[in-house]
């Protein structure tokens, strides 16, 4: 069995020349998978390896299938979605490396299918949909995600009305609104993303973190295009600008606080550069409420018009009110949208700039230190001027003593230690101490020199462990005399029980 990925109609774009598709891939060749770049040789071998025994071992498991050995299909099937998915995981969204990182996630998603592991194909693909996966690829995904939900088997006849019931109430209704266990607008709107192949939004207010709410869903769409109303001029920024940068950069923060993961915006600005999606500014009149405008793959079209802007507060608040439009209305919504979208000012390049501000790794050196505002605020500071800085606007008067010149004070180790000085200098005397330490040096006392290179070697060590432990008693002494006193009175019971 050869995986999706080496079938003739997905090799374009250059597949076939970059997988060297009907070539043996050539284990250690750092050429292989020469179009994981960033992966390093090392990793990118690793992956040349693990993607042709995932081909082999796929390979064999059809031919088990085939001679009826279901136990030793699943086995290498089994084996060879682990060693896909492995390289699958290789690639993050931010590797820029479309459209190989959706070919692998596919292959593993239907290697899983292939042994029955279901969950394991809908993590696959919608791993995969966290990118921004080519659209010639969108009905693949569909298709997985749709086998991979299917039941094995028929449900009993209760399960099918309620499944029928649930179904029913996913259908879009004339009133929506975000309140708990009524008809949510951005629940019928996640419903229908999966089916979406295009998305118009007018919207008075905007944030680009709100993809964030269902990454991976939005990516089904061919195309999204919005056109939103002006910002509001920013607080202490006034003028003419298209985009608010400081709403769009707390919206931005707030997810990264929610979350710790901002990596969906890899695919917003892949979206954007591919022109899959794009966003203009309504300059000439304000806007007010928002509209949405679904087109599905069937056919269909499905707008809703209202109050819930496409901003995490919008699509969230609870006291937000949408209404589903009928077919007629439908079409007269699209040609307003397509009037505002012709005539609004793209914002692509602010937006990018944005996104790619948020994305840019930082070292800690640039996070921590360089961060004058962050460094006052969190290192202890003590010193006069930072007090008198920090209490200029207290009613306190401070007051700090006066410095005086510094006086030397008269010190003498001879006055202060007397005899014991003397002792100390002959007990460590360098030729000939009194601190001889004999238990760890006993070749010196042996009847005869050293001979052999490997005596000479051993006494060399053995001296060198009495200067090392020499230094350590020294320290001793330094920080407490009585732990000194107590090692040299183990020192020497020892040395009277050698």
């Amino acid at each position: 069995m050869e995986l999706p990925i080496d079938r003739e109609g997905y090799c374009k774009k250059g597949l076939k020349e970059e997988l060297r598709i009907g070539e043996p891939v050539i284990y250690g060749n750092p050429n292989d998978f020469k179009f994981i770049r960033s992966l390093g040789n090392s990793l990118g071998r690793d992956a040349a390896r693990l993607h042709h025994e995932a081909q082999t071992e796929a390979s064999r498991a059809e031919t088990a299938r085939l001679e009826g050995d279901n136990i030793a299909a699943t086995t290498l099937f089994s084996s060879a979605f682990q060693k896909e998915k492995q390289v699958a995981e290789m690639l993050e969204p931010g590797m820029q490396v479309e459209p190989i990182r959706s070919f692998l996630h596919l292959n593993a998603a239907r290697l899983a299918i292939e042994f029955h592991d279901m969950e394991s194909a809908r993590h696959m693909a919608a791993d995969a949909m966290r990118g921004i996966p080519p659209t010639d690829l969108l009905d693949d995904f569909r298709q997985v995600l749709e086998a991979s939900s299917r039941p094995e088997a028929p449900a009993p006849q209760g399960e099918q009305i309620a499944d029928d019931k649930a179904r029913y109430r996913k259908k879009p209704t004339t009133l929506t609104t975000n309140l708990s266990r009524r008809n949510r607008f951005l629940g019928q709107f996640l419903t229908l993303l999966p089916e979406a192949e295009m998305v118009d939004i007018i919207t008075s207010d905007f944030e680009i973190a709100s993809y964030l709410l269902f990454s991976g869903l939005w990516q089904f769409a061919t195309q999204i295009r919005m056109v939103i109303g002006h910002p509001r001029p920013h607080p202490g920024h006034p003028g003419p600008a298209l985009i608010n940068t400081g709403k769009q950069d707390l919206a931005i923060e707030r997810e990264k606080a929610r979350t710790d993961d901002v990596s969906g915006l890899y695919a917003v600005k892949a979206a954007i550069a591919e022109g899959r999606l794009q966003i203009g500014v309504h300059t000439k009149d304000e806007i007010h409420g928002a509209a949405y405008i679904i087109r599905t793959r069937d056919g269909g079209i499905h707008g809703y018009i209202g109050s819930a802007e496409f901003t995490q507060s919008g699509l969230i608040h609870p006291l937000q009110l949408m209404a589903a439009v009928t077919d007629g209305h439908c079409t007269e919504l699209a040609r307003l949208f397509d009037f505002l979208h012709a005539s609004s000012h793209k914002i692509n390049e602010p937006l990018t700039a944005l996104i790619d501000r948020h994305l840019r790794e930082y070292t800690p050196y640039q996070v921590y230190l360089n961060n004058d505002t962050l460094f006052r605020e969190t290192v202890v500071q003590r010193s006069r001027t930072y007090v008198k800085k920090r209490e200029q606007s207290s009613e306190t008067t401070l007051a700090f003593p006066e410095r005086q010149a510094p006086r030397v004070a008269a010190y003498s180790l001879q006055q202060t230690y007397g005899p014991l000085l003397s002792d100390l200098r002959r007990a460590f005397d360098r030729d000939d101490p009194l601190l001889r330490l004999p238990i760890y040096y006993p070749m010196a006392y042996a009847r005869r020199p050293a001979e052999s290179v490997e005596d000479r070697k051993e006494e060399n060590r053995q001296r060198q462990v009495v200067g090392l432990v020499r230094t350590t008693m020294l320290k001793r002494f330094e920080s407490s005399w009585k732990a000194f006193q107590y090692t040299c009175e183990d020192l020497l019971l020892k040395v009277m029980a050698a």
